[in-house]
């Protein structure tokens, strides 16, 4: 599915959003960036499931981690930060949208 609206920086999730023909023509790297994105959603959900331990609000602090939940918890802030620089550098390199004559009617 392909739409013209900007990304929204809190949804950085591209099966949301995936840039329009006119984008890619205008911007190809948008095309990339969004593939990256689904590729960081894929490790980030993968990376829970593997440590459900990170999700557990009330792990008790007596109780060890997994070996893996301390480098699996460092690797999901740096997803969230990539995230955020990748959302700033969409909004920087999307194309204006197309404008519409006065009297036309967009469908």
């Amino acid at each position: 599915m392909t739409t013209s609206r900007r990304p929204n920086p809190q949804i950085l999730s591209p099966f949301d959003w995936f840039p329009s023909p006119h984008e890619y023509e205008r911007s190809p790297e948008l095309g990339v960036l969004a593939i990256l994105l689904s590729i960081l959603d894929v490790t980030y959900v993968a990376l829970l499931a593997a440590n459900r331990d990170l999700l557990d609000d009330e792990h008790p602090y007596w109780s060890p981690f997994s070996s893996t939940a301390r480098p699996a918890a460092a690797v999901l802030r740096q997803i969230d930060r990539l995230r955020r620089t990748i959302a700033t550098y969409q909004h920087a390199a999307l194309p204006p949208p197309p404008q519409h004559a006065p009297d036309d009617m967009p469908f």
